[in-house]
C-alpha cells in the first residue's frame, strides 16, 4: 500500500532537494508564489499516469485521461504554488511529497486532450468504458500476469446497459478486472471493496489449516490467534519477555541471547493522519532510540514478515540507517500503452545518525509488500545484509489511483520498479539468498521460529 499522491498537490508540496533523490539535478528552482503562479498558467501533463492539470489564476483542475475518455476528477481554489520547482524553460515543474520521495514531473500542453472537450458521464457503459481503458492504458503488468485484456473487455463487455443497477455494474466490474491477482489492483464502492489478489505464502497456509479443523468458525480469528501465538513465542521464547515496542507496536526490538538485536518493523506507515514528511520526522527519531538500545549488539535481525507495505520515504530513511558508503538502491519507470517513460533513480548513503554497519539478516515472507519490497531492495544494495525467509510478494509499484465518474474509485499499478542490476521483480517476487519456512505450524507448537533459528545459526 504505497501512497501516491494524484489528487490536486499544490497546497501540500515540499520542495525537491537533497535526502538522497537522485532526481535533485539542479534544473528545478523555486520561486515565490506569485511569480510561480505565473509561470505555471495553462495545461500540464504527468505522463504516464494519466493525470492532465489546467491552470487557471490560483484555480487548479484535475482530469483523468485515457486514449479514449477524460474525467474532471477535481478542482481547487486558492492554491499555493511558492514551493513549486519550476524548470529554467518553464516546460516543466517537480513536486515531491518528501524529501526521500520520488519526483513527480510535470510536462507543459499547449491545450487539453480533445477528450476533455466532452468528459465522460456516469452511466454504466460511460464507468466501464473509463475503467478498462484506464487499465489498458496504463496497468503496467499485464504480460507478466498473463492476461488478455482485450479478452476481458470481449467476456464482459456485453452485459453492460444503462438500465442495470448499481450491484450489477460492480460485479461486472469485479468479474473485468478478477484475473488480475495483484495486490494494488482494487475496486471500491463506498464501503464495498473488491481485489483480485489472492492469498500467498503463509497466509494460504494458514488458511489452509483453518479449512483442516472444525473449532474456530471464523477465517480471521483463526489467523489472529495463530499470529498471536507466533508474536507470543517470539517475545517471550527468543527476547525472554524484554521488549521495547513504538508507534503502536509498527516497531518491535530487543536482544536475543545477549549479542544479537532484534528489530521488527510491521509496517512502512505511523498513521493515515500525519504527512509522509511529519512520519519520516517521527521515525527518524525511533530509529534513533532503536539503534542507539541495540550499539553493542554484535548483529541484528530485521523481521518484516508482517510489513504489508506503506510509503517508500519510511522505507528509505530506515534502509539509510545501514548504509556503507552512497549506493544506488532502486529505480522505476512507467509502463504503459504507449511505452516506458525515464528512469527514476534513488541514492541513498550514511546519515549522522545512530547507524548499523554489523552483520544483518533481513527476513521476509510473502506478506512483505509493495514499500516492503522497496526496503527489502534497498537494504539488500548493503554488503553487510544478508536476505532469508520467503520471496516477497511481487507488488512493488505505487497505487496509482482513480476516481470513477459515479464516485467509486479504482487502483493499479503503472510502475515498473528495479535493483541496482536493474532486475525487475513484479510478480515474482523478491527471492532471497535462503529460503526458509515461515510460520509453520510445527514450529508454532513446538515454540519455535525457523525464521529467526536460521537467521541465529548464520549469525
Amino acid at each position: 500500500m504505497k501512497i501516491l499522491v494524484l489528487a490536486v498537490l499544490f497546497t501540500t508540496l515540499v520542495a525537491c532537494s537533497g535526502g538522497g533523490n537522485s532526481n535533485s539535478d539542479g534544473l528545478f528552482s523555486p520561486g515565490s508564489n506569485r511569480s510561480v503562479q505565473d509561470k505555471v498558467q495553462g495545461v500540464w501533463e504527468r505522463s504516464g499516469y494519466g493525470v492532465v492539470a489546467r491552470i487557471t489564476g490560483a484555480t487548479v483542475e484535475l482530469f483523468d485521461v485515457t486514449s479514449e475518455t477524460c474525467l474532471l476528477a477535481e478542482i481547487s481554489n486558492d492554491n499555493d504554488f511558492s514551493q513549486l520547482v519550476l524548470s529554467d524553460n518553464g516546460r516543466e515543474f517537480s513536486i515531491a511529497d518528501s524529501t526521500l520521495s520520488f519526483d513527480e514531473r510535470y510536462y507543459k500542453l499547449d491545450a487539453l486532450p480533445e477528450n476533455c472537450a466532452a468528459p465522460i458521464g456516469d452511466s454504466p457503459s460511460a464507468v466501464y468504458d473509463h475503467v478498462w481503458h484506464t487499465f489498458s492504458d496504463y496497468y503496467a503488468f499485464f504480460e507478466e500476469r498473463h492476461i488478455d485484456w482485450q479478452a476481458q473487455r470481449d467476456n464482459t463487455r456485453g452485459e453492460v446497459n444503462d438500465a442495470m443497477s448499481e450491484s450489477q455494474l460492480f460485479e461486472v466490474l469485479a468479474a473485468l478486472i478478477f484475473p488480475i491477482d495483484d495486490e494494488h489492483v482494487l475496486l471500491r464502492a463506498g464501503d464495498t471493496v473488491f481485489s483480485p489478489a489472492t492469498p500467498k505464502g503463509f497466509i494460504q497456509a494458514l488458511i489452509d489449516e483453518f479449512n483442516a479443523q472444525s473449532d474456530i468458525a471464523e477465517v480471521n480469528e483463526y489467523l489472529q490467534l495463530q499470529l498471536a501465538q507466533w508474536d507470543h513465542i517470539v517475545r517471550e521464547r527468543y527476547l525472554d519477555g524484554n521488549v521495547a515496542s513504538a508507534a503502536n507496536d509498527t516497531f518491535v526490538w530487543g536482544i536475543i541471547d545477549g549479542s544479537v538485536g532484534y528489530l521488527r518493523i510491521d509496517a512502512m506507515i505511523l498513521n493515515f493522519e500525519d504527512s509522509i514528511e511529519d512520519q519520516v520526522a517521527e521515525a527518524e527519531l525511533i530509529l534513533d532510540q532503536i539503534l542507539t538500545d541495540l550499539a553493542d549488539t554484535q548483529s541484528l535481525i530485521i523481521d518484516i514478515r508482517l510489513n504489508g507495505g506503506g510509503a517508500d520515504p519510511l522505507s528509505f530513511a530506515i534502509a539509510r540507517r545501514f548504509a556503507d558508503s552512497e549506493r544506488l538502491v532502486v529505480s522505476k519507470f512507467t509502463r504503459n500503452s504507449e511505452g516506458e517513460g525515464p528512469l527514476q533513480s534513488m541514492y541513498l548513503g550514511p546519515v549522522d545518525r545512530p547507524s548499523y554497519l554489523k552483520p544483518v539478516i533481513l527476513i521476509t515472507s510473502k506478506f512483505s509488500t509493495s514499500a516492503a519490497e522497496v526496503f527489502t531492495l534497498a537494504m539488500r544494495a548493503w554488503p553487510q545484509v544478508t536476505h532469508i525467509g520467503e520471496a516477497t510478494n511481487g507488488a512493488l509499484s505505487d497505487v496509482l489511483e482513480k476516481p470513477l465518474p459515479n464516485g467509486w474509485q479504482i487502483e493499479l499499478g503503472n510502475e515498473v520498479y528495479i535493483d541496482s542490476a536493474g532486475a525487475s521483480y513484479e510478480v515474482s517476487g523478491i527471492t532471497p539468498y535462503l529460503e526458509v519456512p515461515i510460520f509453520s505450524l510445527p514450529d508454532r507448537q513446538d515454540g519455535q521460529d525457523s525464521g529467526l533459528n536460521a537467521a541465529l545459526e548464520m549469525l
